[in-house]
């Protein structure tokens, strides 16, 4: 019995030792499975990683500027209220005298209008009438066929909108009118010398209440008006300040109305040839200008650059205000006020990389003489409270006394004390840091910080300088968007992506 039973206790312990190494096998696969699982999940999570290879190239160098347009400009008002009709086209080129609109009181002129044809019929009534016309009907005759000929040469002048000739031809029939009249007024007829008066009352009240506006010099004519003419004249530029050139203006066209107040504007004219462009900028960007030099400007209308002369330079704190002189290119630019234009300068070549590859650190300055080598290492001598510690250090870049370390890499921090091997009572204590700003290159597989110097740079790309220590080189590899990338990584950290 007692063997029986014994078998039974060893039998159970056996199973239950089977079922122990069951459940304990089971909790070691699912922790197994849960490993690799949280594995693959990393590797399938790995953060891109742009990279480029370093090659020359050119940038934009050109001055971004925004300014304002200074002419030398009149602007001619109305003497009277009324509606106005214009004969020249915007930007024309007109002599002295030239005239430019007409101003009338419509309601008025068409009333005098119908006296006035009234007049004419009766007139031509009364010479029907009689049946001598002494010496002057011959004359009368000539003078009508003149008259029929001018009106068909202006409606063939009107459909072609020649405004300057319809004014020509509109006197030159208005003359040949006044001869007919003084050869009827010649006859010997009470009635027509008395209807002749009357036509002559009602001409004088035509003229009187319809002005033609002639301009009073040669130049551009010009319909946007913006109310800044008298503030911005080639006189006033000694006088113009920052705030100034922050004004905004907007001409408007007033060729598009079609009455006008009395001392409204009506149009204006323009010198064509000087023209003035007034800026600011830094006084870093206009270092190496003189009055006298000449620059190239290019707007942003796809035309060619125009040459202007630097009139004057004004510095104001930083900053200067600049002004060009010009001939070139009058017209495209007579309706606008506020300008955006590009200063030419020559394109910069050299090592070009993207701006947003560039990285500010901080770095720890070390004299070199606390700087040992142990071993294959670099490493300097750090104070203990009990014992001083070898720390590894690795230079980024240096100058003649100093090098300088990577804050962020390294076991090193600000007001720790380093000491010389030979000598431990001579001391240093880091106090001092500098910001340099570099790129990572990847040479080697392995995320490193090199420092640049840029010369030039836009929004996009900047040129940077050439063989400076510790440096990049033509053909290196470097990160392009250096916002995830730490010194001392490695690439296989990351999903890389090789840019063109």
């Amino acid at each position: 019995m007692a063997n029986t039973k014994t078998r039974k206790k060893r039998k159970n312990h056996k199973q239950k030792r089977k079922e122990r190494r069951i459940v304990i096998g089971g909790f070691l696969s699912v922790i197994l499975m849960i490993y690799l699982i949280g594995s693959g999940f990393k590797l399938t999570k790995k953060i891109p990683l742009s990279i480029e290879v370093v090659q020359m190239g050119t940038i934009d160098n050109n001055i971004h500027v925004k300014g304002i347009i200074v002419r030398d400009e009149t602007v001619i008002k109305s003497t009277k209220a009324g509606n106005i009709q214009y004969f020249i086209y915007e930007g024309e080129k007109v002599k002295s005298g030239t005239p430019i609109c007409m101003v009338a009181n419509n309601s008025a002129l068409s009333q005098i209008q119908k006296e006035l044809d009234k007049i004419n019929e009766n007139i031509i009534k009364v010479q029907d009438q009689r049946k001598e016309f002494s010496t002057v009907q011959k004359d009368i005759q000539n003078v009508n066929y003149q008259i029929d000929d001018l009106i068909d040469n202006l409606r063939s002048t009107y459909s072609n909108k020649n405004f300057i000739q319809i004014y020509s031809i509109k006197n030159s029939i208005q003359v040949e009118i006044e001869k007919k009249q003084i050869l009827l007024s010649q006859e010997d007829s009470s009635s027509l010398k008395n209807l002749v008066l009357q036509k002559n009352t009602y001409e004088n009240q035509l003229a009187a209440n319809s002005d033609v506006v002639l301009t009073p010099k040669g130049g551009i004519i010009s319909y946007y008006i913006d109310g800044l003419e008298e503030k911005f004249t080639p006189k006033t530029l000694d006088n113009l300040a920052v705030k100034d050139l922050e004004q905004n203006s907007e001409p408007k066209d007033i060729s598009q109305m079609q009455s006008v107040e009395k001392n409204a504007p009506l149009f204006k004219i323009i010198n064509n040839y000087d023209w003035y462009i007034v800026g600011s900028l830094s006084a870093d960007l206009a270092k190496d200008w003189e009055v006298g030099n000449q620059v190239s400007i290019q707007f942003n209308d796809g035309q060619p650059p125009i040459k202007a002369k630097i009139y004057k330079i004004k510095p104001v704190d930083h900053d200067v205000i600049f002004v060009f002189q010009t001939t070139e290119q009058m017209t495209p630019l007579i309706s606008k006020r506020n300008i955006e234009f590009e200063i030419v300068r020559e394109n910069y070549e050299g090592i070009k990389i993207p701006v947003n590859s560039i990285v500010e650190k901080t770095f720890l300055k070390i004299p070199k003489e606390y700087v040992q080598q142990s071993g294959r290492q670099t490493v300097v001598i750090k104070k203990g409270m009990e014992s001083d510690e070898l720390i590894p250090v690795e230079m980024a870049f240096e100058d003649e006394k100093n090098i300088y370390i990577l804050q962020e890499a390294s076991a090193l921090k600000m007001y720790d004390t380093l000491v010389l091997p030979e000598n431990t009572e001579s001391e240093y204590v880091i106090k001092e840091s500098q910001s340099s700003i570099g790129v990572f290159a990847v040479n080697g597989g392995i995320i490193r910080f090199k420092k640049i110097e840029i010369l030039v740079q836009n929004n996009d790309y900047a040129i940077v300088k050439q063989d400076t220590p510790s440096g990049i080189r033509l053909y290196d590899q470097i990160v392009s968007n250096a916002k995830n990338a730490k010194d001392n990584q490695l690439l296989d950290q990351f999903q890389i992506i090789e840019n063109d």
